[in-house]
């Protein structure tokens, strides 16, 4: 394993020397367990130090190498004290089912865990940005995808298939299937719900219960309401928790009942083709994430009335400004639509956390931490 986190360390450094962009993504398997998410979190780190440099050297010879024959061939940078600071070669985006938890134990250790440097060790340290693909990134997939089918993307597109599908990967491969048109114009929201129909429910709503998605991948196939039974049947999930989390998808404007059965609020390609239908969120641009999450706990509270109670946990979590982790925390049933309501609401990303490893620096100008941080993990749910 040594050896082979020396051969890729020397092929990016010697990319990087030759200009080349580097960017890897990792993709993880299903189901894995704690023990091995916890290996490849740690390989990821030493692949960090490793692929990480100081003014064309290499940061973990500089930092953390034991080994004397390779500890002299090494010299021993001279560090700038204005500028400390390594980066990380390139970019990474982790991408699966278990992304989100990875990340944050990746997070999670680089913050707790410090990793001894070598007695005679440079002050060097690299910081490393750790965040979510953005709006931007599903903007500029769907736009690049788009740009090739001679159509336009819009707004609604864009929230809808970051609201629904699992990463701006997933939209991509279903944005494939769409043929290519002779005039240009705008991607309608029917197609943007086959777009969303080519993906398997585990690539969609993608901290939703299986329940959830499956419910949801069903829809959009649909060419016409659903009846309850209809919908637990082609979905293959009981009647009795599809109830439950249906109406939470109704508080959010996702799903709606009609006189006919259950129906997504998108256009049908045959009877609906070309209508604005979509969430309300969407087509106003006046609902706040505030009012919808408070919908969706209506619908997950045993008991409504907490919801106004200052003194409940619950209702002072709402109070303004609303404390999305304590109402995580005291309602963790609401946790998957507390990101589905940012969305659909366009509410403003959330800047990427910027963790450390190296020398630890207590004190340095404020301009010095904002510039320089280098990428590492985006983390993606596909």
């Amino acid at each position: 394993m040594q050896s082979a986190h020396g051969l890729a360390g020397s092929i990016v450094h010697l990319l990087d020397e030759a200009g080349v962009m580097i960017h890897r993504e990792l993709l993880l398997a299903p189901g894995l367990d704690h023990e091995t998410l916890d290996s490849i979190r740690a390989t990821l780190l030493h692949e960090a130090q490793i692929q990480s440099q100081y003014r064309d050297h290499t940061v973990y010879r500089q930092l953390y190498e034991q080994r004397p024959d390779k500890v002299r061939q090494a010299p021993l940078v001279d560090v700038d004290a204005a500028d400390p600071f390594g980066e990380y070669i390139g970019s990474l985006t982790i991408r699966g089912p278990h992304a989100s938890q990875l990340g944050n134990h990746l997070e999670g250790y680089l913050r707790s865990a410090r990793k001894p440097t070598r007695e005679d060790a440079r002050e060097i340290a690299v910081r490393l940005p750790i965040g979510t693909a953005g709006r931007e990134a599903y903007a500029e997939t769907i736009s690049r995808l788009c740009s090739q089918k001679n159509l336009h993307s819009t707004r609604e597109a864009v929230t809808l298939c970051r609201a629904l599908a699992a990463s701006p990967h997933a939209v991509a491969d279903g944005l494939h299937w769409l043929e290519r048109e002779d005039t240009p114009r705008d991607l309608r929201l029917d197609e943007v719900r086959y777009v969303l129909a080519q993906l398997e429910p585990a690539r969609l709503l993608p901290d939703a219960a299986p329940t959830v998605s499956a419910a949801v991948a069903t829809l959009l196939k649909a060419n016409q309401p659903l009846t309850q039974t209809e919908l637990a049947t082609r979905a293959d999930v009981s009647t009795r928790s599809l109830r439950k989390y249906v109406d939470v998808l109704a508080a959010l404007d996702l799903v709606r009942e009609t006189e006919s059965g259950y129906r997504l609020a998108l256009p049908f390609q045959d009877d609906d083709r070309g209508d604005l239908i979509c969430p309300e969120p969407v087509e106003t641009e006046s609902t706040t994430a505030t009012e919808l999450l408070w919908e969706v706990a209506d619908v997950l509270l045993n008991d409504p009335m907490r919801l106004g109670d200052l003194d409940d946990p619950v209702g002072a979590a709402f109070a303004y400004p609303v404390e999305f982790d304590a109402l995580r925390w005291e309602c963790p049933r609401i946790n998957p639509s507390v990101r589905v309501a940012g969305i659909l609401c366009v509410v403003p990303d959330t800047e990427d956390t910027v963790v450390q490893f190296g020398q630890v620096y207590k004190q340095m100008p404020l301009t010095v931490q904002s510039n320089a941080a280098s990428g590492l993990a985006k983390r993606t749910g596909d």
